[in-house]
Formats: structure tokens, C-alpha cells, sequence
């Protein structure tokens, strides 16, 4: 009965979320407002509304209503809507009740909307959002057993690919270490689902049209952790979240085969915790010619101080220690794999075969080789995405694919 009851949930979520994204996307302000509950002649809030009602990835959290300013439909070729919630913690509400107590017994009143935050969710009307959830508790599986165990020396200017990884100080009690963002997805149909947004994230793409210059990832890094005193002028804690970050993401990324890493699929948060979204193609799928096997862009790498920097350098050896700690867990990866073969997932086992995708995994792990040669290999992967000259070219034809949409 419960399952039932959750089933028809779901289904009427997914519903009501699919009308929802039409009525944005054609401007039915009308529909919006009949939704939102909200009157259109004064924008108050009607009692009969439907608001609040808890979010889906966070039941603790309540969603107040939608603010439509902030709601968009997303560039992706799936048409993603990304939407803006008023919300209310839990912690919020407690707080509110107790000073509603206290207001109270000395005759005060509480002003509308106090102590309400925002949250984004990321709807995904006609995508394989079961992919997208797999794919996330893969990495964070082989961020908690596999990199969790990477041994990271000091880093050395001179240190050539593999040096110096086996003798330092890896991770230890740090869970976090490699600063990855694990966010949420909630799949509510066969091919739609919620995903979590990061409050403090915005894409490569947004970052570069915003600060542009020589060096915006810098400008925007700089915009919310300035320190005169460090390098760059950033706050050094917030550029070793992005050396970790970038380095630990380019290997995951390499190693599962993610496709279709475009600058709007690529974020950075205000903390340095550089990240991946939309894992709409992986194992190797790619739905544009010409793609690297690796995406480490040319901002990324200007932000790191450019090929010879100290920071780049520590990214490096850490993209060494990541390859090489993956590696040892090579048994792992596969079987993940192996336990979700018969699972349906679509880059998996439904648009490719399912050999065809764990001998991919294999090949990009250079199984072969020793660690030394697989980490000059994988080296040589990642200065090619970043000098080449096909993707610069191939972002700008991305962009004009989407002024078009």
C-alpha cells in the first residue's frame, strides 16, 4: 500500500512539475500564479494555494512558493528548467516559533517572510534522470573507499608525472578532502527528476560571460575571497579547494567516460569547489565530434597560474595521486558496473552494450601500465584538453546552438 501510495506521489509530481515547466517556458503567467497561488492584480498569497509543501530532496525543508523572476529554462539540449523556491528550514521554523512565543508575551508582532531562505531545484522533464543518480553514487563510493586512500606528497616544482605519489600524507581523517560536491537527485519517473542546484554555484559559461577578461574564474574566485596579501590575490584556502577539486573531477570524469562537457555542464562554487553536473551522457558517449577524453579547459588551467605555476604543479600531482588510487581500486569501479548491468541504465547497458562500456572504463584506466606510465599518459590527456585548439572551437559552436534555441 505504501509503495502504491508513493508511486501515485511521484506520478503526480512529475505531472504537475511537466505543466509547470510548460507554463514557464511560453510565459503562462496566469497558470503560474493559479500554481503559486498567488493573486495576479496584488501578488498576495491566497489560502487556498498550495503552498507550503515539503521539498523533495530535503522532506525537512519547506518549499513557500515560487519566485518567478528567478525561474528559467535551462540551455542543455533537454531543456532543463531550473526553479527558485522561497523555502523555510526547519532550524528557521523552530527559530520563528520560539520568537512568535516571545512576541507574543510582550505584544510584538512578526514581520512576513522573516528568516526565509531560497532553493533551486533543477527539473528534468525528458532526461534519464536515473543516470544522473547512479552516476553520483558511483563517485561518491569511490570518493569514500578509493581517494579516501590516495597517498598526496608535498608538492615539488620538478616532480615529473607519478613522483612523490606513495610516500606523503593522503587524506587521513579529512572526509572531505577532495572537496567534491555531492548533491541530490530524486528520479520521479522513467525519464524525469528533481536535482539538487548548489546555492552558491554558477556555471563556467556564467562566470566567463560575467567577468570575462584574461582570467575570470580569478576575477570571480577574487569577488568573494579576497586577500591582497596571498597569491592572486584570493584566499589561499580557497584555491587549494580548487586545485583538489579540479584535479579530483578531471580523473573521475576521464575514468567514467562523461560526455558532453560543455561550459554550462561545468560549475564553481564561491568557495573554490570546482564541480561537474548533467551526466546526461557517460561511458564514454559523446554526442559531439572531436570531444577530449578529458576536460580541463583553458580557464581552468589560467586560474591554476597557467602550465609551471606552483598551483598547477599541486594540481598535477594530485591528478597523479587520484589516477593511481583509482587504480588500485580498479575492482571496485568495475563492479559497480557489473551490479547495475541488468539495471537499465541508458549509457550502460540500453544505448551501448554493456561490454562495450566496462571495456571502456579499462582502457581509460591504462590497466596495462605501470602507475608511473599511466600517470604520464593521463598527463598528456589533460595538456591536450587545455591547448587544443578544437575545444574552444567547438564551446563557440555550442553557444550559437543555443542563442538558436
Amino acid at each position: 500500500m505504501l509503495s502504491v501510495s508513493l508511486a501515485a506521489a511521484m506520478s503526480a509530481a512529475d505531472a504537475a512539475l511537466r505543466s509547470l515547466s510548460v507554463n514557464i517556458a511560453t510565459h503562462n503567467r496566469g497558470s503560474i500564479n493559479d500554481i503559486n497561488g498567488t493573486n495576479n492584480r496584488t501578488g498576495s498569497s491566497r489560502s487556498r494555494g498550495l503552498w507550503p509543501i515539503p521539498s523533495p530532496l530535503a522532506p525537512d525543508t519547506l518549499l513557500l512558493g515560487l519566485d518567478l523572476a528567478q525561474c528559467r529554462v535551462m540551455g542543455s539540449s533537454k531543456y532543463p528548467l531550473l526553479l527558485t523556491f522561497r523555502s523555510e528550514s526547519a532550524g528557521v521554523r523552530r527559530l520563528r516559533r520560539r520568537r512568535r512565543r516571545q512576541g507574543r508575551e510582550r505584544g510584538q508582532g512578526e514581520g512576513e517572510g522573516e528568516g526565509e531562505g531560497v532553493l533551486r531545484l533543477l527539473f528534468k522533464g525528458d532526461d534519464e534522470a536515473r543516470q544522473d543518480e547512479f552516476m553520483l553514487r558511483a563517485i561518491g563510493i569511490i570518493d569514500r573507499v578509493a581517494l579516501a586512500r590516495a597517498l598526496v606528497a608535498d608538492p615539488d616544482p620538478g616532480a615529473g608525472a607519478g613522483a612523490g605519489v606513495g610516500a606523503g600524507a593522503g587524506p587521513g581523517e579529512d572526509e572531505n578532502y577532495w572537496c567534491l560536491t555531492h548533491y541530490r537527485v530524486l528520479a520521479i519517473g522513467h525519464r524525469s527528476g528533481v536535482v539538487e542546484w548548489a546555492a552558491d554555484a554558477s556555471t563556467l559559461a556564467d562566470i566567463i560571460a560575467r567577468y570575462g577578461g584574461d582570467n575570470p574564474l580569478q576575477a570571480y574566485l577574487r569577488f568573494y575571497h579576497p586577500q591582497p596579501e596571498h597569491p592572486y590575490g584570493i584566499d589561499k584556502a580557497v584555491m587549494e579547494t580548487f586545485v583538489r577539486s579540479c584535479a579530483a573531477y578531471s580523473v573521475l570524469s576521464y575514468v567514467l567516460g562523461v560526455g558532453d562537457r560543455h561550459l554550462d555542464n561545468l560549475m564553481l562554487r564561491s568557495t573554490g569547489a570546482f564541480l561537474h553536473v548533467d551526466f546526461g551522457y557517460v561511458f564514454g558517449r559523446e554526442p559531439k565530434p572531436f570531444a577530449q577524453p578529458v576536460r580541463f579547459t583553458a580557464e581552468m588551467a589560467s586560474c591554476l597560474g597557467g602550465e609551471g605555476s606552483a598551483l598547477f604543479t599541486r594540481c598535477m600531482l594530485l591528478v597523479d595521486a587520484a589516477f593511481i588510487a583509482i587504480r588500485s581500486h580498479s575492482g571496485l569501479v568495475l563492479n559497480l558496473l557489473r551490479v547495475m548491468g541488468d539495471a537499465g541504465i541508458a549509457d550502460l547497458s540500453v544505448k551501448q552494450p554493456f561490454p562495450t562500456a566496462v571495456s571502456g572504463v579499462k582502457k581509460r584506466l591504462f590497466l596495462h601500465m605501470s602507475d608511473a606510465e599511466a600517470c604520464i599518459a593521463l598527463r598528456g590527456q589533460v595538456r591536450e584538453a587545455h591547448t587544443a585548439l578544437i575545444p574552444p572551437l567547438m564551446e563557440a559552436l555550442h553557444r550559437v546552438a543555443v542563442s538558436f534555441r
